[in-house]
This record gives C-alpha cells, sequence and structure tokens, in this order.
C-alpha cells in the first residue's frame, strides 16, 4: 500500500459508489486541464514566448487573421520568422515543416 501511496496511484474501486466517486474526481480534473494552456507543465521560454507574440502582432499589422496564424505556429511552425515564409505557407494544407519532421535512423545492413 505504501508503494501506490509513494507512486500517486490508486486502487480499482471495489463499490460502485467508489467508482462513481473516482468518475467525478476524474472528470473535474480533465475540465480543469482543458482550461489549463500548459496542460503538461511545460516550462515555458520567456524569451521565445516574446519573440512569437512580436511576430504575431507584425503579421496581425500586415493584415493576417491573427488566429490563424497562432493556429500554424503552434500545429506546423515555421522555419523562418519571416512574414513572406507564413504567407507562403499559410493555406498550403498540405505543408510540412522541414524542421518538425522526425528523422529516420539509418538501419545498419547485417
Amino acid at each position: 500500500m505504501n508503494f501506490f501511496r509513494t507512486q500517486n496511484i490508486t486502487p480499482n474501486p471495489a463499490t460502485e459508489a467508489q467508482r462513481q466517486m473516482l468518475q467525478a474526481q476524474l472528470s473535474k480534473a480533465n475540465s480543469l486541464g482543458n482550461n489549463n494552456p500548459n496542460p503538461h507543465n511545460v516550462p515555458q521560454d520567456e524569451f521565445f514566448e516574446k519573440k512569437k507574440e512580436d511576430f504575431l502582432a507584425q503579421l496581425q499589422n500586415q493584415g493576417v487573421d491573427f488566429f490563424a496564424a497562432k493556429d500554424f505556429i503552434e500545429s506546423k511552425g515555421v522555419y523562418s520568422m519571416s512574414s513572406q515564409c507564413l504567407l507562403q505557407n499559410l493555406n498550403n494544407p498540405s505543408y510540412v515543416n522541414p524542421l518538425k519532421v522526425a528523422r529516420q535512423q539509418p538501419q545498419m545492413m547485417q
């Protein structure tokens, strides 16, 4: 039992009341997590956050939709902090950021 407590593991509920209580706690935790902009508690780098905000402000001043640009940057990313790069690929659904492509390890022949 101490192992469960130290690892923060809850055992399976024995009764239906315990199961419903656990389900209510989980749904409450999930609803709180959805409002959290950083649900995995990843440390945020203030320098790059500021750079991203400045870049988005620059794009907005050029007439680019703020939310479309923000979604594009957060989902696909850009390889350069230039508005030209973003504008060329914003409406391209098949765009793949070359910096986000997972590299395959070469397999050694035996």
